[in-house]
């Protein structure tokens, strides 16, 4: 399990930059004290997606979905919550510490990482041997 001092900074530091989070996969505007624009979840034409940096919050008018920075993070990159946490934390710089009954997930979460490594250069070699070898 992701520790909770490591789940407290992170909530606290991606609220406190929603709007250039949600910014990198919605281009927003600003209308007085909240951003618009157009809604990641469904097609429009209008804006009717808003973020309000002081509630820390986002809500589409048109299929009303809504709530925090988590939540957005799990919605648009098909996430869960310990997921959503460690890819904030990545993105924001923050070192994710687990708890002692977490250092499995620790564990996994290297192994997956090191098999992303290999299947990186697996596909690297494949992609050499189908375009450059005539066989």
């Amino acid at each position: 399990m992701i520790a909770e001092s490591t789940v407290q900074e992170v909530k606290n530091r991606s609220e406190a930059d929603i709007v250039s989070i949600i910014n990198d996969y919605v281009q927003l505007k600003n209308q007085g004290s909240n951003y618009v624009g157009l809604c990641p979840f469904h097609n429009e034409k209008t804006p009717s997606f808003s973020v309000n940096p002081d509630r820390k919050m986002y809500y589409c008018f048109g299929c009303h979905k809504g709530g925090g920075v988590i939540n957005f993070i799990m919605e648009m990159e098909k996430l869960n919550y310990p997921e959503s946490i460690e890819y904030l934390a990545k993105r924001l710089g923050i070192p994710v510490h687990y708890t002692q009954q977490g250092n499995k997930g620790a564990e996994t979460a290297n192994r997956l990482d090191e098999l992303a490594e290999l299947y990186r250069r697996v596909a690297i070699s494949f992609h050499h041997f189908l375009m450059k070898t005539p066989e």
